[in-house]
C-alpha cells in the first residue's frame, strides 16, 4: 500500500498550478533561455474559452520557439476549441485530461509525438486530424472521447501505446494503416459502434483485448499474424464470422469470451491448446476440436447454453474445473481414451446431459463434477476409477442406476447425494469403501432404503454391516466376479481376502487368495 501511495504522489507532482516563468495573451509558460524554448504549462487561473498556442512569443524582448506542450497543462480545464501553430512538436502526457467542452482540436503539421492519456476524457471531441508527420502515440491517448466518430491513422506512424482508442463507444470508422506491425493491447477496446475494421497484411501481432467490447461483427485475421494475445474478441457480441490463420496453434485465454452470436467456427488443425475461458458464454452451438489438441483449459466453455455436442480428440488426459459448466443444452459428449481425470465442476449444471461413456483409462472423478446433472439416467465408471470426490454426483434427480468398479477406494461426502431415483447401484470392490467420517453422507437424501444394492456375494456381509450401506433396502449378491490377473502380494491386512470359496480369512498365509476382485499369491 505504501508503494501505491508513494507512485500516486510522484503521479502528482509534475500537475502542481503555479509553476510558469511568463503569462501570455492569456497562456502561461517555462523559457529555457539559453535554447530560447518555450513550453505551455498549467497557471494559476485555469483555461477557458477558445486558445490559441503560436509559434513563438516574445518575453523580455527575447524571442521564443514554443516547443511543447507540458504534462497537463489543459487538464480539467473549460476550454472549448484549440488551434496549434507550428514549431510544437510534443504534446506531453494528460495535456488536455478531462477537458469535457473541448469540440475542436487543430494539431500542427510537424507534430511528431501525442503522448499517453493527451486527450484522455476529452468526451466531447467529435473529430481530429493528425498530421502526416505524427510517428508516435502513447498510450490511452484518446481514451473515452466518447464523441469521436471517425478517425484516419497517418502510415507514418511507428509507435503506438496500449489502449488508445479505448472507450470511444461513438467511434464507427478507423484504419489500420499498412505499415502497422502490431495491434497493441485493448487498442480498440470498448469502441461498441467500430463494426467492422480490415487488418493488413503487415501485421504480425495483435496484443490482449485489442477488440474486446467492440462491435465487429465479421473478422478475417491474415496469416502474418504469429502473436495473438487473450481476450483479442471478449464480449464482441455482435461478432458472428472469424477466420483465424493457418498457423495458430492455440487459442487465447478468453479469447472468444462471451461473443453472444459466435454459433460456429472453424479451429485450425494446427491448434494444439484451447485456453482458460476460450469460449466461455458464446453462442457456440457445436465444435470440432483438431486432433491434435492436448489440453482444453479451465472453464473453456463454461456457460455455452447452446453448446449440444462436442468430441474431444484422443491425447487430452484431463478435463479442467469448470469446462462444461452449465452448458445446459449438452446431451451427450465422447470422452477420449487418453483420458485420466475430471476436474471440479467440469459437467456442473449440465441439466440436458443424457449420455457420456468414460473411458477405461480414467481414475477419478472430481468434487462437484456432475452436480445437478438432472438428465443422466445411468453412470456406469471404469474399474480403475478409485476416487470420486465430494459431491461429485449430487443432485443428479433422474439417475437410477450406478456402477462402481473393483478399484474404488474413496467416496467424498456427498458423492451421491439427492440422487432421488436412485433405484439399482452396483459396486464390485471387494473392500467396503468409505469407512470415515463422510461415510453416512454419500447417499444422503437419495433415499437408499428404496434401493437395491449389488455387490460380490462373498462381501455382502461386510457391506450389510457397514453404514451407510446396510441402508440399503435390498442386497443382491454378484456371482462370477471378475478376477483378471494373479499378482504377488504380501501379508498385509489393509483389505480383506477370501480363499477360493469365497470364504474371508482374517490372517492369510503362503498361498493363492482373492483381495479386491484379483487373484493374490502370498509367499
Amino acid at each position: 500500500m505504501k508503494k501505491i501511495l508513494f507512485s500516486m504522489a510522484l503521479l502528482l507532482l509534475p500537475i502542481a498550478a503555479g509553476a510558469y516563468d511568463a503569462k501570455i495573451d492569456g497562456i502561461y509558460y517555462n523559457l529555457v533561455k539559453k535554447a530560447k524554448i518555450a513550453e505551455v504549462v498549467e497557471g494559476d487561473e485555469p483555461y477557458e474559452g477558445d486558445v490559441i498556442i503560436p509559434s513563438t512569443i516574445t518575453c523580455d524582448e527575447i524571442d521564443y520557439t514554443v516547443a511543447s506542450i507540458s504534462p497537463y497543462a489543459f487538464r480539467n480545464s473549460g476550454i472549448t476549441s484549440i488551434i496549434i501553430h507550428d514549431g510544437i512538436e510534443t504534446i506531453e502526457s494528460y495535456a488536455f485530461m478531462e477537458c469535457k467542452e473541448l469540440v475542436s482540436v487543430t494539431l500542427p503539421q510537424h507534430l511528431k509525438t501525442i503522448g499517453e492519456g493527451a486527450f484522455y476524457g476529452c468526451s466531447s471531441l467529435a473529430s481530429i486530424s493528425l498530421p502526416s508527420s505524427l510517428t508516435s502515440i502513447g498510450g490511452s491517448a484518446f481514451y473515452e472521447c466518447t464523441s469521436l466518430t471517425s478517425i484516419v491513422l497517418p502510415d507514418e506512424i511507428s509507435e503506438y501505446g496500449a489502449c488508445v482508442f479505448c472507450g470511444c463507444k461513438n467511434l464507427v470508422k478507423v484504419n489500420i494503416p499498412k505499415t502497422m506491425t502490431t495491434i497493441p493491447p485493448g487498442f480498440f477496446s470498448a469502441c461498441e459502434k467500430l463494426e467492422s475494421i480490415v487488418i493488413p497484411e503487415t501485421v504480425s501481432e495483435i496484443g490482449d483485448g485489442a477488440f474486446g467490447g467492440t462491435g465487429i461483427k465479421t473478422m478475417v485475421i491474415p496469416e502474418t499474424v504469429t502473436r495473438l494475445g487473450s481476450g483479442v474478441f471478449n464480449e464482441c457480441i455482435f461478432l458472428s464470422d472469424v477466420h483465424l490463420p493457418d498457423n495458430m496453434t492455440s487459442i487465447p485465454y478468453y479469447f472468444f469470451q462471451h461473443c453472444l452470436s459466435l454459433t460456429e467456427i472453424e479451429i485450425p488443425r494446427g491448434v494444439t491448446e484451447i485456453g482458460s475461458g476460450a469460449f466461455k458464454g458464446s453462442a457456440i452451438t457445436a465444435i470440432d476440436i483438431p486432433s491434435n489438441v492436448t489440453l482444453i483449459g479451465e472453464g473453456a466453455f463454461q456457460d455455452c447454453i447452446h453448446l449440444q455436442t462436442i468430441s474431444i480428440p484422443d491425447g487430452v488426459e484431463g478435463i479442467y474445473p469448470y469446462t462444461f459448466q452449465y452448458c445446459t443444452s449438452l446431451t451427450s459428449i465422447r470422452l477420449p481414451e487418453s483420458l485420466v481425470w475430471l476436474g471440479h465442476r467440469a459437467f456442473y449444471g449440465c441439466v440436458g446431459l443424457e449420455e457420456i461413456t468414460f473411458p477405461e483409462n480414467m481414475r477419478e472423478v472430481a468434487s462437484w463434477c456432475f452436480i445437478g446433472c438432472t438428465g443422466l439416467k445411468t453412470i456406469v465408471l471404469p474399474d480403475p476409477v478409485y476416487r470420486i470426490g465430494r459431491n461429485a454426483f449430487q443432485g443428479c434427480s433422474n439417475l437410477v442406476s450406478v456402477t462402481l468398479g473393483s478399484k474404488i477406494q474413496n467416496l467424498e461426502y456427498g458423492a451421491f447425494s439427492d440422487c432421488k431415483n436412485l433405484a439399482d447401484f452396483y459396486c464390485y470392490t471387494t473392500t467396503v469403501p468409505g469407512k470415515d467420517v463422510y461415510a453416512a453422507s454419500f447417499f444422503e437424501g437419495s433415499y437408499i432404503n428404496y434401493a437395491t444394492l449389488h455387490v460380490p456375494d462373498f462381501v455382502l456381509d461386510d457391506y450389510r454391516t457397514t453404514s451407510p450401506w446396510s441402508e440399503f433396502g435390498k442386497f443382491e449378491g454378484i456371482t462370477g466376479v471378475s478376477i483378471r490377473d494373479v499378482i504377488l502380494g504380501e501379508e498385509q491386512q489393509d483389505a480383506p481376502y477370501y480363499n477360493l470359496n469365497g470364504m474371508r480369512v482374517a490372517q492369510p498365509g503362503k498361498g493363492l487368495y482373492i483381495k479386491d476382485g484379483r487373484k493374490v499369491l502370498v509367499k
